[in-house]
């Protein structure tokens, strides 16, 4: 496996875009979009609902009103049979105001006769300015009128009924008569205008802040020019709405939450296998570069890595050294001790011999049952005090090896070789000529190294112990 290869597969993978997140923010502004949608149509349709009520309550109140009309057109009809006799008229005006609470006054006057009236004090009423200045209006136009006044801070109509025997005037209280039209007093919440045709204001119920798209206007039929102005106030177009808009917002909140801790789950458990992947990645990188025993590289990375050092010794113009050490009677060893017993001492001699190494360029690999190869770029024959410190360094563990003709510790045979760059530097003949270096130290009784150094036209660069 290549260096890039190796780095591809170490390099550690990019942070995943978090998906749950997403989801859940698109959700919510899904749900808050559909709940503004369904909360314009349940407020346009509580709207249509109020106004199709105000109509009818419109039409009601001009029911009621022709009714008032006609029952006192009924009246007039009457007071007329019995022009002359003032007791009948007085009757007939009494029961009249007692039959309708509307009425607060009912004023009949025969051309040359005394007023007689029914209702409110004479005083109040007939006495008024306002329907003695009707009531001499009305004499001289021949034709009923119908007008709203403002009598003692009462808003009021007064009717006439014109005649050449007798006027008769009928004064109706407004708000009774709005409570008969509107089958009883209006919600506090609505607002109440009428107006005149020319804008005029007639009556009002009150300061109602209303909504603007609650406004609705309807005109009266018939002569009366008047416009009823109503508006309902937000409380009380809130209390007319459900609950069905909210709902739907509470339901894909927590849809969207619900789904989106899902999909958390399911990212986290997906990172977990690929953390997972990534470990068994290297481990498999690990088991193919490295030696299962000692924890050196193999010799399937020191084949690689001999093969591109040698390359890059030349591309570069600088010599390349190698390095190879061997347990004396290794063989003996094992016989004396065991395979296992041999395998902890080799494993204690492969870590002395890593800790030999001091530069980040080098490599030592386990290269055979009890064979070591240090690769070490840009050096020269000083290298040789590299050779000299494992020796040392391995003496120095004082590892027993009661089978060795040579010492009663375990001792190692180190092959060194230098090659300057040149077509001839090759992996094979470095590395056949480092083994040649060892194979002489080991016949000349082991415990030493033996080093072959090719001189070239530059120095090469110094081994730094």
């Amino acid at each position: 496996m290549s260096d890039t290869d190796a780095q591809a597969v170490s390099k550690p993978a990019k942070k995943p875009f978090d998906v749950s997140v997403l989801f859940a923010i698109c959700g919510m502004l899904f749900s808050l979009l559909i709940f503004l949608f369904m909360l314009k149509q349940e407020r346009d349709g509580v709207i249509q609902q109020f106004n199709a009520e105000m109509i009818q309550k419109v039409a009601d109140f001009q029911h009621a009103l022709n009714g008032n009309l006609n029952m006192l057109h009924a009246v007039h009809a009457s007071l007329l049979i019995a022009a002359e006799e003032p007791a009948s008229s007085q009757q007939q005006l009494d029961r009249a105001v007692a039959s309708n609470t509307a009425i607060k006054s009912l004023i009949w006057q025969l051309k040359n006769q005394p007023v007689v009236w029914s209702g409110q004090s004479e005083s109040g009423y007939s006495g008024n300015e306002t329907v003695q200045k009707w009531i001499s209006d009305s004499v001289q136009n021949s034709s009923q009128n119908l007008a709203a006044v403002d009598l003692d801070g009462h808003a009021s109509l007064l009717i006439s009924y014109p005649s050449e025997s007798g006027n008769l005037i009928t004064v109706l209280d407004f708000v009774s008569l709005l409570d008969q039209g509107l089958s009883g007093s209006l919600d506090p919440e609505i607002s109440l205008i009428i107006l005149t045709g020319d804008g005029e204001k007639i009556y009002s119920s009150g300061e109602v802040v209303v909504a603007e798209d609650s406004i609705f206007n309807q005109s009266l039929s018939g002569d009366l020019d008047w416009v009823f102005s109503y508006g309902a106030s937000e409380g009380y177009l809130s209390s007319k709405m459900s609950f069905i808009p909210a709902l739907f917002l509470l339901i894909g909140l927590l849809l969207s939450f619900s789904i989106a801790s899902y999909l958390k789950k399911l990212m986290r458990n997906l990172t977990t296998l690929r953390e997972e992947q990534e470990v068994l990645a290297q481990q498999v990188l690990d088991a193919n570069w490295n030696d299962p025993l000692t924890g050196l590289a193999n010799r399937v990375h020191f084949d690689e890595t001999l093969d591109i050092e040698c390359r890059r010794a030349v591309r570069d113009f600088s010599p390349l050294s190698m390095m190879v050490v061997e347990i004396d009677h290794y063989a003996a060893l094992v016989d004396s001790y065991g395979k296992e017993g041999a395998e902890v001492s080799l494993q204690k001699v492969a870590q002395e011999l890593q800790a030999c190494v001091t530069r980040p360029g080098d490599l030592i690999a386990r290269t055979d049952d009890h064979q070591f190869s240090f690769i070490l770029p840009s050096t020269n024959e000083m290298v040789t005090y590299l050779a000299e410190r494992c020796l040392k360094a391995i003496e120095e563990l004082q590892l027993p090896h009661d089978s060795s003709s040579i010492a009663s510790i375990i001792t190692i045979s180190v092959g060194l070789t230098t090659l300057q760059p040149s077509k001839e530097l090759t992996p094979e003949r470095l590395f056949n000529v480092a083994t040649e270096q060892l194979e002489k130290a080991q016949e000349s009784g082991g415990n030493q190294y033996i080093s072959f150094a090719e001189h070239g036209l530059e120095p090469g660069v110094t081994y730094s112990v």
